[in-house]
């Protein structure tokens, strides 16, 4: 599973950083997060789109829109 987020903290983007973002994204969410994938930096405001991957025992895909069809 993944969560996109929006990340201020700009200066944990570069690549010699990322074990401190990812403890970061873990301290911040609560979730067992192992991988993160930069989507889109915006150096103007600060801030960076990315997508956070985590473990989950349950795919929760659901919660983007796909799966099932309640209506």
């Amino acid at each position: 599973n993944f969560k996109e987020i929006n990340y201020e903290r700009i200066e944990l983007i570069h690549p010699d950083k990322r074990d401190d973002m990812i403890a970061d994204l873990q301290n911040r969410t609560g979730l067992p997060i192992h991988r993160v994938e930069l989507i889109r930096v915006d150096f103007l405001k600060d801030v960076a789109q990315i997508n956070a991957f985590y473990y989950s025992k349950q795919n929760e895909s659901t919660s983007r829109g796909m799966g099932s069809d309640d209506d």
